[in-house]
């Protein structure tokens, strides 16, 4: 079969798996029997490297002319430097435009006008504010710099372009929390843009990148409010949000192609564990979930965030429940069960027995994966229930007042295993 044919027979595996043509053994099997893992995308590896060095070229350029007129800034007047600011950002934009409308098939046009273009805004924003005394704030400057840069990453579709303001909106929601998380919200449409498209390459990456920047960056917004029920609530209906989300996005049973469902899976799992301390439930129902109004007045931006989750991953729970998709029940049911905990009166629930529940729980969650992984024949799966399980036997032995020796002992089995059932899957797949 030559690679135009595989090309197509892997584009096509995702959607014979969603209407369930074939399950995902017969994927599996289909993927390693033509090695469809190695076969590219449209861009050649020669084409690549060139967008790649195109790129790179582009922040060299616009690196280059900043240093220079740092080199020589003291012998400017007021006028040249205003020129020296806007010339910079005009090239780009002129550039930016002329891909746009000549060279909007050539990634390596666009990936050089993008990377320049992102170099050029910060360089006149600070050139301008430092001439004129007009703002000495650091939270302005890279939010201008995110909002002028916004519109050419749908113009340009450059993909460095696209991942550097995903970590440039992700840092703005870290060091600055609310209404920043609304910089990653305006990246989201990339990603559909880039599967509708069918660059696969571009879109993982693109997910990897995106997936990793909102679990990371999320936590800063939603605890950055003191109401914490809600903030634990919204925690986990986050993680839930990628989870169930990417479940429905990313239905190949490819470890390295399901950028959501993978660290949507290890949040909830994080979260899980962190339930099943008594002590985090005694602070969960010792607080009020409206909390104080003046708490609600000033972190409305932050609350909107988090309410927008819980209903988006009850919304997606809901829908997992019609389709009876067994995959994700188990684990997308901790946001259920907080969700009724929370909204039951004060003093209803104790917290020993909810620890207790979710220990139960969790365990049930590890077993699952096990199981799924064992009768899939997914080692991803079977890897994340072990490791499940076993985060939850060594946080209960840190509890307890044993000696080093019994904990030794208890990580040294737990050690063999994982590797026994790691080569014990090995060997069942290959015979």
């Amino acid at each position: 079969m030559n690679s135009d044919h595989l090309g197509w027979l892997k584009k096509q595996l995702p959607e014979l798996r969603q209407k369930e043509i074939i399950d995902a053994q017969s994927e599996r099997r289909l993927v390693e029997h033509y090695q469809l893992d190695s076969v590219a995308d449209k861009t050649t590896s020669g084409s690549l490297i060139s967008i790649i060095l195109a790129a790179f070229g582009g922040l060299l350029v616009g690196g280059g002319i900043i240093l220079i007129f740092a080199h020589n800034w003291e012998q400017f007047g007021r006028g040249m430097r205003v020129v020296l600011a806007f010339t910079p950002l005009l090239l780009s934009q002129a550039l930016a435009v002329y891909c746009i409308f000549a060279r909007k098939n050539s990634p390596a046009w666009c990936e050089t006008a993008g990377a320049f273009l992102f170099c050029c805004i910060p360089a006149s924003i600070s050139i301008i504010g430092q001439t004129y005394h007009i703002s000495d704030d650091t939270q302005s400057f890279f939010t201008w710099w995110f909002v002028l840069a916004l519109p050419f990453v749908y113009w340009l579709r450059a993909h460095l372009m696209a991942l550097m303001m995903v970590v440039l909106g992700a840092s703005l929601m870290i060091n600055y929390q609310s209404p920043y998380w609304l910089c990653l919200f305006a990246l989201a449409p990339y990603y559909a843009l880039e599967l509708h498209k069918g660059s696969g390459r571009r879109s993982l990456q693109f997910g990897w990148v995106f997936a990793l920047a909102f679990a990371i960056a999320t936590p800063f917004v939603i605890f950055d409010q003191s109401i914490v029920q809600f903030s634990f609530l919204s925690m986990a209906s986050g993680a839930a949000v990628m989870y169930l989300g990417g479940a429905r996005l990313e239905p190949i049973a490819v470890f390295r192609l399901k950028p959501f469902t993978n660290i949507g899976a290890v949040a909830m799992c994080v979260n899980a564990l962190i339930l099943t301390y008594d002590d985090v439930w005694r602070e969960l129902l010792s607080h009020d979930v409206i909390g104080h109004a003046e708490v609600v007045t000033s972190a409305w931006h932050s609350l909107a965030f988090e309410w927008f989750l819980v209903a988006a991953a009850l919304s997606l729970l809901a829908l997992a429940i019609q389709r009876n998709d067994r995959r994700v029940l188990p684990l997308g049911s901790v946001v259920a069960v907080l969700t009724v905990v929370i909204a039951l009166p004060d003093g209803f629930v104790n917290p020993i027995l909810m620890a207790l529940l979710m220990n139960a729980i969790v365990v049930g969650i590890g077993i699952w994966f096990v199981y799924m992984g064992i009768s899939g024949d997914s080692t991803s799966q079977l890897n994340l229930g072990l490791l499940l399980l076993m985060a939850l036997l060594s946080s209960r032995f840190f509890d307890q007042d044993l000696t080093f020796i019994a904990r030794g002992i208890a990580f040294i089995a737990m050690g063999i295993t994982l590797i026994g059932m790691n080569v014990w899957q090995a060997r069942r797949r290959v015979a």
